[in-house]
């Protein structure tokens, strides 16, 4: 049965005197941490270029900032600094209903741009309840006394005081000394892959079927399918040229570094200039090291580049225009299967069975990472929530952050509502319902009016669930029930379906699983996101070095990719090189390691000190 919030009420009515303690002081002894961020949050963060005009209408809460006259429900104003906007066909949903309902209160969401936010830091101001703010803006938040301070409502919240480790790790490492918990956090727990991986050779499953599926086990292998399935479709589905390959720019090396950073399994930009192998602790210098992602990616794209695979287009694209290619059907592969999933959106329209999409291809003898299977403690690096000390409903919003560390509604969340979408079996065990099944493998307008994860009105709750997916509830099964290998086969779409008879699994993302159960393949278990609360300032120096030698790298781009052979590649190679070092990529590499090594020890003391495994 769904838990109700009946003592949490009771308890707030109690409260209504209480003040905001320990907010308005917001500690001492602030430092800002070392930049870098995870493939996820960089991709959000460029699309954000395109959607801040969009949302900037958004951004304008309630004159009341949330506070309500007598007898009036409360509004609490939640603004996420990333894409989310309550001007959609479908808001409230359900969820939220659900959510409003049990708390007597009205969500208000917001979406605003880093830089609204930033004004708001400067002024000290704001016309939001609750925030999300992108990591290491937590010591700014704390100086202006913006953050209440939540060891003053636990007793209200008890399903956040339920998380003892993270909170003591935030504690520790995000109070500004002070050892007081400000900020909650999101997605604790382990990352799940659910049905598909985006990181592998992504190619078009229709035609890569057409020359029988051969084995793709290295980077020739895969350009040498591209040029043969370009070779037997040279048209695009406009009459226009068929290509391997396409690219966006605009996000600096982001997007050319991304896939080799999570195929070869290194971490991403812990610290500025310094990459982690992740499976053996190694570490490299990212702008000069052979081994380092960058380079192992600007020989794949020069390859690729004098096999005739790339679109001539390749420098200078933005994502849309890259997307608008895609749904013309121009590309027989891609770097990451999001940046082609319109196609396969597109098609399904015209025939429901089709095969006209991208799947990602694992090498059969192993050896590629991907990107899952992260367990941080504290959650997600670059979302830290709070509540704003000027907030008029402090109780309420205290409620609200609590209702979304509950497992029961975290469970409604991920899996939808108990009685529809799921049931509890004879035996016990929660299972997925035939609406369920259907609401999960059709998404669509259903999905949205429930407001569920995946669904283009839930989304963004991602962002405030406590814990991932994965996570298991006190019944013994996942959050997320659509997790289990029996609801992962029965919500699949007809191409994940044929791409998993292919391989003979259950879904496709079990391909790579079972490699990594087998031992000849990584995940991302060995990731240490909780290091990002950690990590100390970077010294304006080094930041300008970072931002020097990242330009100089950016700027080269094409040269080293239209390289005409491999003498001239290791020339221009030679050459950047030789001016990162003259730039400080040395003195920047020696910094990160250090800094990189302290956190590491500190992150590692304070585990054995809160006795966290």
């Amino acid at each position: 049965m769904r838990k109700k919030v009946v003592s949490i009420m009771l308890a707030a009515a109690m409260l209504t005197a209480m003040v905001t303690g320990c907010g308005s002081d917001g500690g001492s002894g602030s430092q800002d941490s070392a930049s870098g961020g995870s493939a996820a949050e960089e991709s959000d963060s460029a699309e954000k270029t395109d959607e801040a005009d969009d949302g900037a209408g958004d951004s304008q809460a309630a004159d009341d900032g949330g506070a309500a006259d007598a007898g009036d429900v409360p509004t609490i104003t939640y603004a996420h600094t990333g894409k989310a906007s309550a001007d959609m066909d479908v808001w409230p949903p359900d969820f939220i209903k659900q959510m409003e309902d049990d708390l007597g209160v009205k969500i208000e969401l917001i979406q605003i741009t880093d830089e609204q936010f930033d004004l708001a830091l400067a002024s000290g101001d704001a016309t939001f309840d609750i925030v999300n703010c992108t990591k290491y803006k937590e010591p700014q938040v704390l100086n202006k006394g913006m953050a209440v301070c939540l060891d003053d409502y636990l007793d209200i919240a008890p399903n956040i005081a339920k998380f003892e480790d993270r909170n003591n790790l935030v504690r520790e490492f995000l109070s500004n000394g002070d050892g007081k918990l400000y900020f909650t956090r999101c997605q604790a727990g382990p990352e799940f892959p659910g049905s598909e991986l985006w990181s592998g050779y992504v190619v078009r499953w229709d035609w890569y079927k057409e020359l029988g599926c051969p084995p793709i086990n290295s980077d020739e292998d895969y350009l040498n399918v591209l040029k043969q399935m370009v070779e037997a479709h040279p048209t695009n589905d406009n009459g226009g040229t068929t290509y391997g390959l396409g690219q966006y720019v605009g996000t600096g090396l982001w997007s050319w570094n991304v896939v080799k950073t999570y195929q070869l399994g290194y971490s991403e930009n812990y610290v500025p200039g310094l990459q982690v192998n992740l499976a053996t602790g190694d570490v490299y210098n990212a702008y000069t090291d052979d081994e380092a992602s960058f380079w192992q990616a600007m020989e794949f794209f020069n390859k690729a580049w004098n096999m005739g695979l790339c679109d001539p287009d390749f420098f200078i694209m933005k994502s849309d225009d890259l997307s608008a290619k895609v749904v013309q059907g121009t590309y027989a592969g891609a770097l990451r299967t999001w940046d082609v999933g319109d196609y396969y959106s597109q098609e399904v329209k015209n025939d429901p069975n089709t095969l006209k999409g991208y799947v990602s291809i694992f090498p059969e003898n192993g050896g590629m990472s991907a990107n899952y299977a992260s367990n941080p403690i504290a959650g997600w690096e670059n979302n830290s929530i709070f509540i704003y000390s000027g907030c008029k409903n402090i109780e309420k919003a205290v409620q609200v952050l609590d209702y979304m560390h509950d497992e029961d509604n975290l469970r409604t969340y991920y899996s939808g509502f108990e009685g529809v979408h799921w049931e509890y079996g004879a035996d016990g065990v929660p299972v997925l319902t035939d609406a369920g099944k259907e609401l999960f493998a059709n998404g669509g307008d259903a999905m949205a009016q429930a407001g569920v994860a995946g669904s283009s009105t839930g989304g963004w709750l991602n962002y405030w669930c406590a814990t991932s997916g994965a996570v298991m509830h006190s019944d013994g099964s996942m959050l997320n029930l659509t997790y289990s290998p029996e609801a992962l086969a029965e919500t699949l779409n007809p191409l994940q379906k044929d791409y998993s008879e292919q391989y003979n699994v259950s879904y496709p993302a079990q391909v790579h699983q079972n490699q990594v159960a087998e031992g000849i393949a990584k995940d991302r278990s060995m990731d240490t996101k909780d290091l990002y609360m950690v990590l100390t300032q970077v010294p304006e120096d080094m930041g300008t070095k970072k931002t020097q030698i990242e330009g100089l790298l950016e700027g080269y781009i094409p040269d080293l990719v239209m390289a005409a052979s491999q003498e001239e590649y290791e020339q221009v190679k030679a050459q950047v090189i030789e001016e990162c070092k003259s730039l400080g990529s040395d003195d920047l590499f020696a910094w990160s390691k250090e800094a990189y090594d302290n956190a590491y020890k500190a992150l590692t003391d304070a585990k054995s000190k809160y006795g966290i495994n």
